[in-house]
């Protein structure tokens, strides 16, 4: 795969449109992400900011899992921080500031899932094969983007480099406006 370039981080400023009412009903997270985590699962989600799908796949993992909220943005993960501070899901959730050019992550995972965050990355490539690395035998990683910001053939050449990692395709979920696939580490 050819390095890509950042077409545009979102803002921290602008976090606000990540997480509101229209989103949930487009993008619920219970519905994208249930049949995918069960209780006691340690869960990255890779490019969280603010928190949107990670809270839910806090309530998921239940009081035995671990999601690892990524992002390479402080302010968003000060943002998450906020969001659960008191609440039962903050001891379920650690906020990790990744580097640009490393995760920083050595757990082994049961699920890494990334959400509108790809075409951002400036080398999916090695981001790819990190995620990989940190998943279990028996695991699964789930991307999805939006079709605006991610042709398909960029979205098959991420499929690819998944399946050269040892994966292979087990779902197409179908969200709106997205391209989406969950592939199983055997």
């Amino acid at each position: 795969m050819k390095r890509s370039t950042v077409l545009r981080m979102h803002p921290v400023e602008h976090a606000g449109s990540l997480d509101w009412k229209l989103r949930r009903l487009l993008y619920p997270p219970v519905k994208i992400l249930s049949p995918w985590i069960s209780d006691g699962m340690t869960v990255a989600d890779f490019g969280c900011g603010p928190g949107f799908f990670a809270r839910t796949a806090a309530e998921l993992v239940g009081p035995n899992g671990t999601v690892i909220a990524v992002d390479v943005q402080e302010g968003m993960l000060a943002m998450l921080r906020e969001r659960i501070t008191g609440k039962p899901i903050e001891q379920r959730i650690r906020p990790h500031r990744c580097k640009p050019d490393h995760l920083g992550i050595s757990d082994q995972l049961d699920l890494v899932y990334s959400f509108y965050v790809m075409h951002e990355v400036p080398d999916r490539e090695r981001v790819i094969h990190e995620l990989c690395d940190l998943i279990k035998p028996g695991g699964t990683i789930f991307l999805m983007d939006f079709v605006v910001t991610m042709s398909r053939p960029a979205f098959e050449e991420l499929e690819q480099i998944v399946v050269q990692e040892g994966f292979r395709a087990i779902a197409r979920p179908r969200h709106f406006l997205s391209r989406a696939v969950v592939c199983l580490k055997d």
